[in-house]
């Protein structure tokens, strides 16, 4: 017999699991929070996924995959990666009032699970150093082609760009629009 054949497509999944992680948190997230939401049965679950441990871990793959994608196109759309980087960050803004109170997965994840499962952690800070790499990437690029100044430090400019990146997310719960519009305005001033 050549097995079972799934009955989902399992983006569909992902993405509906990934949802409730976001909203609720690792720990806070039930299997049956999971079936419900995945419309899946425990079968179907933990042949696909081993455990809710290991659905995280696709989810978090997942996750990184969409963020890079969308940072990369986003950026890539500018010829001057500076202004695509820049186009990145005043968007962030621009989500939905759900979305702004939800803030970042990986920002969330990773601090939920710093002080409950360090290799769990570790899995959800790969997602923040893809995102510093790309970042860095884009700056050399910027650099070389003269968008940004010679001597610029790209890989702290990429560090601060990932922390800015979360602070955000979290400040998005705390400030008015108008404020954080000024904030990222100064933050992104390091890039001229």
């Amino acid at each position: 017999m050549a097995g079972r054949h799934k009955l989902f497509e399992e983006e569909e999944v992902l993405e509906k699991a990934m949802d409730v992680f976001w909203r609720k948190g690792y720990e806070a997230t039930s299997t049956e929070d999971l079936l419900l939401a995945m419309e899946l049965n425990k079968g179907s679950l933990y042949n696909t996924f081993k455990s809710k441990k290991g659905l995280f871990d696709r989810v978090v793959d997942h996750f990184g995959d969409f963020l890079i994608q969308y940072l990369a196109k986003n950026i890539e759309s500018f010829e001057n990666p500076i202004e695509g980087i820049k186009h990145v960050f005043r968007n962030i803004c621009k989500d939905t009032p759900e979305d702004r109170q939800k803030g970042c997965f990986a920002g969330n994840s990773i601090s939920e699970l710093s002080n409950v499962n360090l290799e769990m952690e570790r899995k959800v800070v790969t997602v923040l150093k893809s995102m510093e790499r790309l970042f860095e990437k884009y700056l050399k690029k910027a650099q070389v082609e003269g968008y940004l100044r010679e001597g610029a430090n790209t890989k702290l400019l990429a560090i601060h760009l990932v922390n800015l990146w979360n602070g955000l997310y979290v400040s998005l719960r705390v400030y008015d629009l108008k404020q954080l519009h000024e904030v990222i305005e100064i933050n992104l001033s390091l890039l001229d």
